[in-house]
């Protein structure tokens, strides 16, 4: 099984805007927990969305010093839109995107791979809304995404439970076929992208 996980490659994208002060640190992290815990082959993609600082200069820096990662430049900003780049050009057999905060811990992001790399699953979401999630944000942010949420099931009545959820997995070949059904570049692209899944 061993040899197998490490046949199964996951690309990894960190779609940024302006993260000058977070994203060495972060990347840096994150690569450190792969070498360390992560039994699959993996690559970093830092997905810079058109950032005005010196967010690009650090990615550069980054994809020459650390082994595994690279960066995509957009002259547009776009989640989707970085998404939409990275993922398609992707050969990685799971495709995955999560916030340069890295707010989730990570040893979820192991069980959320496992579960597509099995073929139990085609796509793994997180979830802040979840019984017994521990969120750190304020206020207002909390409830504007419960808020978001709550409307979403009343259009849609969606089995998912957070849309915005900056942590999300899937293979390769359901990434791309969605993305090519999608139209949004922005923030809206991670709630169609899950409508279009189920």
């Amino acid at each position: 099984m061993k040899g197998l996980k490490k046949s199964i490659k996951v690309d990894i994208v960190i779609p940024v805007y302006n993260e000058e002060s977070e994203l060495e640190n972060s990347v840096k992290r994150l690569s450190g927990f792969l070498n360390k815990s992560f039994k699959y082959g993996y690559g970093i993609i830092i997905a810079d969305n058109a950032s005005t600082d010196s967010t690009l200069d650090i990615a550069k820096n980054l994809s020459k010093r650390i082994p595994h990662i690279s960066f995509v430049h957009l002259d547009k900003k776009g989640r989707g839109r970085a998404l939409k780049k990275a993922w398609m050009a992707s050969t990685a057999d799971i495709v995955s995107y999560m916030d340069v905060d890295l707010s989730t811990n990570l040893n979820h992001f192991i069980e959320i791979v496992d579960s597509i790399a099995s073929g139990e699953y085609d796509l793994g979401v997180g979830s802040r809304l979840k019984k017994g999630s521990i969120v750190r944000r304020s206020l207002k942010r909390q409830i504007l995404s419960v808020g978001y949420n709550i409307l979403l099931k009343i259009l849609f009545m969606p089995k998912f439970s957070d849309a915005q959820c900056g942590f999300k997995a899937m293979k390769r070949e359901v990434a791309q076929k969605l993305i090519r059904m999608t139209t949004n570049q922005n923030w809206f692209f991670d709630t169609e992208l899950l409508l279009l899944a189920e």
